[in-house]
């Protein structure tokens, strides 16, 4: 109950994250607003899942984290990935893209922007794909795929105005490829 309290009271800002010790989720709210508010909403549905989750970290009793829980981690190899997920990584890729290539100083080359948004989006995609305690894969090689393919459009298609489309997909689909379970979930 504490942690549904914690979102309505401070939830786009991540509370009931950060008490769950969701520490990425929190910070992604933190940044957007909750996704502006919605992912509040979204929250109301997945805040049980996130419980169980903090609950079986914790190797709090059996009574504390549902059986299907349970269940769908020691039977998994590999940590779901969901369509939401999906579109979270490419919204929050975008939004992360934007502020990156905000980072080029003014009058630098080209190419600076394109790999500074290229990294945004890298880093967008991972803290999503990584917001569960559970999950992890490799921040360097998910920017590693959004800079390459970011600096590849740009020197095919030339341009340079905006987060390519082939970069962000590039983090998206690259580096959620190598997701595995962290070392807790593995016990």
């Amino acid at each position: 109950w504490v942690a549904f309290l914690l979102l309505f009271i401070g939830g786009p800002v991540g509370l009931h994250h950060l008490y769950l010790d969701r520490r990425k989720h929190a910070y992604l709210w933190i940044t957007t607003g909750g996704l502006f508010g919605f992912g509040c909403l979204r929250d109301l549905f997945c805040l049980p899942r996130y419980v169980d989750e903090a609950n079986f970290i914790l190797g709090a009793a059996d009574e504390y984290v549902s059986e299907r829980f349970r269940q769908d981690i020691l039977k998994s190899k590999q940590p779901h990935r969901k369509l939401a997920h999906f579109f979270a990584e490419l919204v929050f890729a975008q939004f992360y893209a934007i502020l990156g290539r905000g980072l080029a100083p003014q009058g630098s080359p080209p190419w600076l922007s394109s790999a500074l948004g290229a990294i945004g989006a890298g880093v967008g995609v991972w803290l999503v794909g990584t917001a569960s305690v559970m999950t992890t894969f490799s921040l360097w090689r998910t920017c590693a795929f959004a800079v390459v393919a970011e600096l590849a459009s740009e020197g095919l298609l030339g341009g340079g105005d905006g987060v390519s489309t082939l970069g962000m997909l590039a983090a998206v689909i690259g580096g959620p490829w190598t997701r595995s379970w962290s070392p807790p979930a593995q016990q």
